[in-house]
């Protein structure tokens, strides 16, 4: 097998590693946002129970909403975590079909108009902070500040504590 045949077949592979990504990445996270959409709903109807905590009442309904808004940083991590997978794959892809001299990646362009790019990830962003926002009012700015900043800085302390382990753990012998 010649050095073209060998690139042709990495090219390939990799296409289809590529798109499984894609098909993995956009089937999970429209499931985990379209979740983080239909808790705030289940949260409006859940009336006026509540649990104690910290000698206050919480309403259980202001909790489910909360974790609605988890859901959704969830499914942007997920999507953001898989996204860049994606861009390692199409840059090899791109190299490749300068080798071979195949132009299907090399025509997949970003959305622009004129020299105006758009970005998907910011539209998302800019939902996150409308959800935020919402789930701020709705929640209070005390519980959600604490809860996200709480999780956030656990997230903080695990990833320091991968320090001490090998580069992929579960992946030993």
């Amino acid at each position: 097998m010649d050095d073209i045949e060998k690139k042709v077949d990495e090219y390939k592979i990799l296409s289809n590693i590529e798109m499984e990504t894609m098909r993995f990445r956009n089937t999970n996270f429209t499931a985990i946002l379209s979740i983080s959409f239909i808790l705030p709903g289940l949260a409006i109807q859940a009336g006026d129970l509540s649990i104690e905590f910290c000698n206050s009442n919480i309403l259980i309904s202001k909790l489910v909403f909360l974790l609605g808004f988890v859901f959704y940083l969830f499914a942007v991590f997920h999507y953001k975590w898989f996204h860049r997978y994606s861009h390692f794959y199409r840059k090899r892809l791109k190299e490749l079909e300068k080798e071979i001299g195949y132009t299907i990646y090399q025509l997949r362009k970003r959305p622009q108009y004129k020299r105006i790019k758009f970005h998907f990830e910011w539209a998302l962003y800019l939902i996150g902070l409308v959800y935020f926002l919402i789930a701020g009012f709705f929640v209070g700015w005390k519980l959600i500040c604490l809860a996200i900043g709480g999780l956030f800085m656990l997230y903080i302390i695990m990833s320091t504590l991968t320090i001490f382990q090998e580069e992929e753990p579960l992946e030993k012998n």
